[in-house]
């Protein structure tokens, strides 16, 4: 049943709106035969990197990974630049977090960072798992330190992502950049909280484009634990990099398919 409607509504539109519902599978930390799984964060990956070629580079370290995928975006399947690596035993996994970071792949140094799986399919209808929001607004400051993304004010429509990302990404790691349509503002999360902060500082009423852009923290988790995107549905692709679980994540990398395995 799950199957079906997470087939059937996914990218549908939501009656009487402008937006459509974004569904993904929750992710738990438990593979196939109740065999519990351990998950590393890898960015910085080359556009050529693949879930196997991911897999085997740690593989020829650990013998304990289990599987790799690297996230692509599903409107062009394009990679999205980092992935997840998933392991059998918690040591290799930790050991991996200590001595991957800087390593080399396909020319480029990756970075590894903690991740962990979901509790719930990120859907708040009820007990669905759907989660839909159409705000777009910034959170209440500095209630959450280890928030690393930031809500963008006063986006001119001439603004791109790819404008967003170069200006923020001067200030630390930038993890992605998204500017729903039509609504004026947009949203940055960095990897860290100390490149986000160093970014609001810095460019809170720097003009890009036409405007000048007011920047404040953006949204966390809700109550219960939830990702909250603030951006309307329709505007946003569904992964987790612009999956559900990666709004805001406190230095910890949501791995959406450990549901998976």
């Amino acid at each position: 049943v799950a199957a079906k409607v997470l087939q059937d509504l996914n990218g549908a539109a939501i009656p009487r709106t402008d937006q459509a519902f974004r569904l993904n599978w929750a992710a738990f930390g438990v593979g196939k035969g109740g065999v519990e799984d351990f998950s590393v964060f890898v960015g910085d990956l080359a556009p050529e990197v693949t879930d196997i070629l991911l897999q085997e580079h740690f593989r020829m370290f650990y013998p304990s990974v289990r599987s790799a995928k690297v996230i692509t975006d599903p409107a062009t399947g394009k990679p999205k630049g980092y992935g997840f690596v998933r392991f059998s035993c918690n040591q290799e996994r930790d050991k991996a977090l200590q001595e991957m970071s800087g390593q080399q792949l396909c020319n480029r140094s990756i970075r590894v960072s903690t991740a962990t799986a979901k509790k719930s399919m990120s859907v708040s209808s009820g007990d669905s798992g759907l989660s839909v929001s159409s705000s777009c607004g910034a959170a209440n400051p500095d209630l959450e330190q280890t928030n690393t993304t930031l809500f963008i004010g006063g986006v001119s429509a001439d603004v791109t992502e790819a404008d967003l990302h170069a200006l923020f990404s001067q200030h630390g790691d930038v993890v992605y950049t998204k500017i729903p349509q039509g609504k004026g503002c947009g949203f940055v999360q960095f990897v860290d909280r100390k490149g986000a902060t160093a970014a609001k500082a810095a460019l809170h009423g720097h003009v890009i484009g036409s405007n000048p852009i007011r920047v404040s923290w953006g949204r966390q988790q809700g109550a219960r634990g939830q990702m909250q995107p603030m951006a309307p549905l329709h505007c946003l692709s569904s992964y987790p990099g612009y999956y559900p679980g990666y709004y805001g994540a406190p230095l910890m990398y949501y791995d959406p398919y450990m549901a998976y395995y």
